[in-house]
C-alpha cells in the first residue's frame, strides 16, 4: 500500500515552485528548528490520524502555512496598508484557500475531501515572531491492501 506516499508525494509537488512557499516539511512540528530564517514561508503538513472505513481511508490532514513577521514596519491604518501581520496573514491565506479548492476540484489527486478546512489563526513568538494559518481537514483515500509495495529513492 502507498496511500501515505501518495499523498506525500501529491503535496510537494503541489507545493514545489510556489513563491509564498521556501520550505515543505512533514511531521511533528515541534521538532523543527524555528531559528532558521531562511526557511519561510513555508508550510508544513501531517497526519495524525486515519482510519480505515474497508476498501478506503480517513485521513485527517493538517497543514500549518506561517512566515515570519518584520517587526521593522509600522502599522499603517487602514487594513490595505496594514503591518506586516496583515501581509503574512493575507499571503498565507491564499495558498490554504488554494489548497482546499484543488483537493475539493480533485485536481491535487484521487482524494474526496469529507470535511470543509476548518482553518484557525497561528501567532507563535518562541524562537522567532511567526504568524499564519492552520488549516485542518478530513480527506478519503482508497486503500489497496494488495499492493503493498514500496519505492525508496
Amino acid at each position: 500500500m502507498t496511500a501515505i506516499y501518495d499523498i506525500q508525494r501529491d503535496l510537494r509537488e503541489f507545493w514545489e515552485g510556489e513563491p509564498n512557499i521556501n520550505r515543505i516539511s512533514f511531521g511533528f512540528f515541534d521538532r523543527m528548528a524555528m531559528d532558521k530564517t531562511t526557511m519561510f514561508p513555508m508550510v508544513h503538513f501531517n497526519f495524525p490520524e486515519v482510519t480505515p472505513q474497508g476498501s478506503t481511508a480517513n485521513v485527517r490532514l493538517e497543514v500549518q502555512f506561517l512566515d515570519k513577521l518584520d517587526e521593522s514596519k509600522e502599522w499603517k491604518e487602514g487594513f490595505a496598508q496594514g503591518d506586516d501581520y496583515h501581509d503574512v496573514l493575507n499571503a498565507q491565506y491564499y495558498n490554504v484557500a488554494r489548497l482546499l479548492e484543488y483537493v475539493r476540484r480533485g485536481t491535487l489527486g484521487d482524494y474526496q475531501i469529507e470535511t470543509q478546512g476548518a482553518t484557525t489563526q497561528v501567532y507563535d513568538t518562541t524562537a522567532i515572531p511567526l504568524t499564519g494559518w492552520r488549516v485542518e481537514f478530513l480527506i478519503t483515500i482508497p486503500t489497496v491492501v494488495d499492493a503493498c509495495t514500496y519505492e525508496s529513492e
